[in-house]
């Protein structure tokens, strides 16, 4: 699915330099699409696990 114009990216680096931001590393979302799916394989994992295993998120009982 391709819904991003080269126009509309143009106008988004313009605004970019506007505000004075400037990334390294610039990718569309729709190549992290592999990021995402490893992020969800992760959480899924989690939920497999007991509750006393499973990772800290800062709360304490």
């Amino acid at each position: 699915m391709t819904r991003s114009r080269p126009e509309f990216e143009a106008a988004i680096e313009r605004d970019r330099a506007w505000l004075g931001l400037d990334w390294a590393l610039k990718e569309k979302q729709s190549e992290r699409l592999a990021h995402y799916a490893a992020r969800d394989r992760l959480i899924a994992s989690w939920r497999k696990r007991p509750r006393s295993c499973r990772p800290s998120r800062g709360r304490r009982r």
